[in-house]
């Protein structure tokens, strides 16, 4: 589950008992949340997009979409590479802060649950 820091931000695009945190204290394991700074679901989308959803949604227009949209297909590609393909060290770049390209204000990594 990824959260960022904009998700709660007026006004907050979250349907209160939809957000990030509800799905990941209810998924199963193995889980990772990663809460990150800086960045909001408008940023996930290209910048087109991310102009319009700007106007509704809190978006700063300024960060580094590259570097975000890097890093969410980073997620993405080592999560394919441990559990399809079983390369398990790969979720050394999920799971490992230090390895993490962006800012996190929280990062929990559950084996046990």
């Amino acid at each position: 589950m990824q959260g960022t820091e904009l998700a709660y931000e007026w006004p907050s695009c979250n349907i209160p008992g939809f957000d990030y945190r509800t799905f990941y204290d209810h998924w199963t394991c193995p889980r990772v949340l990663m809460q990150v700074a800086d960045y909001g679901h408008c940023h996930i989308l290209d910048s087109e997009l991310q102009e319009i959803c700007s106007l509704i949604c809190v978006s700063d227009l300024t960060l580094d979409l590259g570097a975000y949209h890097d890093y969410i297909q980073g997620l993405a590609v080592a999560f394919m590479n441990a559990y399809v393909g079983g390369f398990m060290t790969h979720l050394d770049y999920v799971i490992d802060p230090a390895k993490i390209p962006i800012t996190l204000l929280e990062h929990e990594y559950d084996v046990v649950c």
